[in-house]
């Protein structure tokens, strides 16, 4: 889901100290000719003529208003100014290389956007600093290297009449160029963009919509059922008033109507700002809802007032659309609302899992009142449904929310498989491990079959999405494969460079590079070892481990391939693949990563391709493996 998060999915050194900014890997960009360039000059005349930029800050380009602005740093040398400053720290660097400079100014005051993005090929990194002279340090206002793939906007809020110094240049290592600099003022925000004015609405129905823009109000941002993907802001927000003309159950959707990733929220309609804590219902992204569109439930009464939060995914921007509003039909028993009901289930893998419908779960009087699920003053599982799980071998068992597979606020718990369940026999239980999901680990026995109770910490919180299980010492190696290139997950291989299941994106062999492990997933053994093959023969191969799985195990489209592997990212070891491509790490894995009993880890594979890259990357990555580590 979110390619605007990649700036987030940053494989940082295990030797960084806290103090460092975080770092991008140095795999993240390609290696470039960072030598001078032949090509030609423009010889500039006066204000407003066709400009390219100065190359010394002491004698900068002038510029005015809005509108675009040729540049060219091709043959630009690296000034000493500007080139230390802590906003510019990314991918490892904080230098602009090869920059040219223009002194701005502003024809309006309030926000403008400056950039590059669709103006040029260059790899750009673009500074803002207040005055018309070479900057002060520690000057910056805003720095930005890839916003828009390598491109960059960022956003000034400027005062008419005043002079701002635009350092436009390239990211350490690449290529200067020629382009079109862009600056421009947004539209302003619509009535709607401040709850204290929503817009009136009422009834059934399709309502059109306009957040492009709005911008990101304080109200309706810290609401815990909100919180997904490591935020609960709605970006870019506005409201409307709702009066709905029936009673039951309303449901709201952007779900296959927006071309973006939106964020919904209700809440009560007095007052019509929502008092902190009091959301409804929330919704990022919907099972089955495509551009990362969102739909919520929650109940109603005729002629009372809703108010409904229209936004986006934090770091997304808004857009035109619709929202339908609906009444849906009375609620239906769950089938497995009671363990009787227990769905079965087998192995490892991603399993799907809806509370919602058919029909709302409800709290059931079996597996309730243990002590060992008491956290937050609760030891209720709310709304709770029930699976068989049979084990398809002898390990630690691991079950999982924390994948990205919902936002809901759940609450696991694994039994015996006795039902109900015996008081006191339960096995493990979590409300939150990770942010507001859960998740449980418990020995389990080949052959062996028990009981998942899976449901919410709150009252009435019902959802859909899906829950990970991976065993120690799983058929296959000691781990399982995700996350392959073969179109199985919802995110497709950069530029159709789809490959085989089990391995990742195609590199230039017409093979996508493979990634499995041998020995024993134990911390105290220690004698795992990752496999690569499928690679690029005599290219550096990287083996890195992280916390999480992207994107639910489905990644995120990273150079020619899925970048599968995130969260507290350790680099274990550089290989070089031989004539077959193939390569495997010599180090003691769980040493390197920090490894502890119970932990679960995701390892990848980061390599070269320069030559015959499908593209244009010039790297790529293999599949992604998850371990679950036993004693």
């Amino acid at each position: 889901m979110r390619a605007t998060l990649l700036a987030a999915c940053l494989l940082v050194s295990a030797s960084a100290t806290a103090q460092q900014p975080a770092q991008k890997p140095t795999f993240k960009k390609p290696a470039v000719n960072s030598g001078l360039q032949t090509g030609t000059f423009n010889v500039r005349g006066a204000m407003n003529a066709v400009v390219g930029g100065s190359d010394d800050c002491s004698v900068p380009d002038a510029i005015a208003g809005e509108g675009s602005t040729p540049f060219d740093n091709g043959i630009a040398t690296t000034g000493a100014d500007g080139q230390n400053e802590y906003l510019c720290y990314q991918f490892g660097s904080s230098a602009v290389d090869n920059d040219v400079w223009f002194a701005w100014i502003a024809a309006a005051t309030g926000p403008h956007n400056i950039s590059t993005c669709g103006g040029t090929s260059v790899d750009t990194k673009l500074a803002v600093y207040p005055g018309g002279a070479c900057p002060t340090p520690g000057s910056v206002i805003v720095c930005l290297d890839d916003s828009c793939g390598l491109q960059q906007s960022v956003s000034v809020n400027a005062t008419a009449g005043s002079t701002y110094m635009i350092q436009l240049g390239c990211f350490p290592g690449a290529t200067g160029g020629t382009g079109t600099l862009d600056i421009s003022q947004p539209a302003p925000p619509s009535g709607n963009d401040d709850c204290s004015a929503p817009d009136a609405i009422a009834g059934q129905g399709v309502f059109s919509y306009d957040s492009s823009a709005a911008t990101t109000g304080a109200e309706g941002q810290t609401e815990y059922i909100c919180y997904d993907f490591g935020s609960s802001a709605v970006d870019s927000d506005i409201w409307f008033s709702w009066t709905s003309d029936f009673t039951g159950n309303a449901q709201v959707s952007t779900c296959n109507i927006a071309s973006y990733d939106t964020k919904i929220a209700a809440y009560p309609g007095s007052p019509a700002c929502p008092t902190a804590g009091s959301s409804l219902a929330c919704n990022d992204d919907y099972i089955g809802c495509a551009n990362y569109s969102s739909l919520m439930n929650f109940a109603v009464t005729t002629g009372s007032v809703y108010v409904l939060q229209i936004g986006a995914f934090p770091g997304s921007s808004g857009g035109a659309g619709t929202f339908d509003i609906s009444s849906q039909a009375p609620p239906q028993a769950h089938p497995q609302d009671e363990c009787a009901g227990a769905l079965a289930i087998a192995g490892t893998g991603s399993f799907p899992w809806d509370s919602a419908s058919p029909g709302a779960a409800t709290t059931g009087t079996d597996g309730q009142g243990e002590p060992l699920c008491y956290a937050f003053g609760s030891s209720a599982v709310n709304n709770d449904i029930w699976f068989s799980w049979t084990a398809n071998a002898t390990g630690l068992a691991d079950v999982t929310f924390c994948l990205g597979g919902t936002s809901m606020d759940t609450k696991l718990a694994a039994w015996p498989n006795a039902c109900p369940p015996v008081p006191g026999s339960i096995l493990a239980c979590n409300d939150d491990t990770c942010g507001l999901q859960s998740e449980v680990q418990f020995n389990a026995t080949s052959g062996t079959t028990y009981l998942l109770q899976v449901g919410a910490f709150g009252a009435g919180t019902v959802g859909s999405g899906t829950f990970d299980i991976a065993i120690a010492g799983a058929p296959g190696g000691p781990g399982t494969a995700y996350c392959s290139g073969d179109g199985s997950g919802t995110t497709a291989c950069p530029c159709g460079n789809g490959g085989a299941s089990g391995a990742g994106c195609t590199n230039g062999s017409g093979l996508g590079g493979a990634l499995g492990a041998s020995g024993s997933a134990s911390v105290s053994v220690d004698t795992l070892v990752l496999e690569a093959s499928q690679l690029l023969p005599n290219q550096p191969a990287l083996f890195f481990q992280g916390d999480n799985a992207i994107n639910g195990g489905s990644g995120i489209s990273f150079g020619d391939g899925l970048r599968c592997a995130g969260g507290g990212v350790i680099r274990l070891q550089v290989r070089f693949p031989d004539a077959n491509g193939d390569c495997s790490t010599t180090i003691g894995i769980a040493a390197k990563g920090g490894c502890q009993m119970g932990d679960v880890k995701r390892y990848q594979a980061w390599y070269r391709d320069p030559a015959t890259s499908p593209c244009g990357a010039a790297f790529n990555l293999s599949n992604g493996y998850e371990i679950a580590w036993g004693a």
